[in-house]
């Protein structure tokens, strides 16, 4: 199978089956009463099986990261994601509500600071703590998130400075800088907008 699917590390196979045979060597009973006894072979196999042991773990790799911290960051991931599902959402309460009741811009920035910003600004120091290896599957992942959260808490936090100083010129740039994806991180693919 290691022959056919990409992916399968023929060499630890090999290595399992030598070391596997020799580990059987050195264990060896006899099945029956009249079987002969293993003898000096047993302890070579013993011997051999100690020696490629030892010479494996000295040659052995340090891992790139450790695998726990890549769970952690994948589940700090599907967090953060639904988390913007949520805050997308909050976007449009905010901006539905504020169009039926003709609230104040002083109430619409309040809401956007209490219900959008803090939630960025928690969401890029949750992702910030992880400690996780470059090498690590999910680190450019994280890293894109990091830089994606702290662009929407700012733009988000722009938008409700604009609308404490009621200046439609700032309102507009905010409001333009939450509508695109963030561009320049290797990953052009659209993340969520409001």
């Amino acid at each position: 199978m290691g022959l056919l699917i990409q992916g399968i590390d023929n060499a630890s196979h090999l290595g399992g089956l030598v070391c596997g045979a020799l580990a059987g060597r050195a264990l060896a009973r006899p099945l029956l009463a009249h079987s002969p006894v293993p003898g000096a072979g047993r302890w070579v196999a013993a011997i051999a099986f100690v020696g490629v042991v030892i010479a494996v773990a000295a040659v052995l790799p340090a891992p790139a990261y450790r695998w726990q911290e890549e769970q952690k960051a994948r589940k700090e991931i599907r967090e953060f994601l639904a988390d913007e599902r949520r805050i997308a959402e909050r976007w449009r309460t905010i901006f539905d509500s504020g169009d039926a009741r003709g609230g104040s811009f002083e109430a619409l920035a309040a809401r956007i600071e209490s219900e959008v910003t803090s939630e960025y600004r928690d969401s890029f120091e949750q992702l910030s703590a992880l400690n996780l290896d470059p090498d690590a599957p999910s680190a450019g992942t994280l890293e894109v998130l990091k830089r994606y959260s702290r662009m929407r808490g700012d733009a988000s936090h722009a938008l409700a400075e604009a609308l404490l100083q009621n200046d439609p010129r700032r309102v507009r740039e905010a409001l333009e800088a939450l509508r695109h994806p963030l561009y320049g991180t290797g990953d052009e693919a659209p993340l969520p907008s409001p």
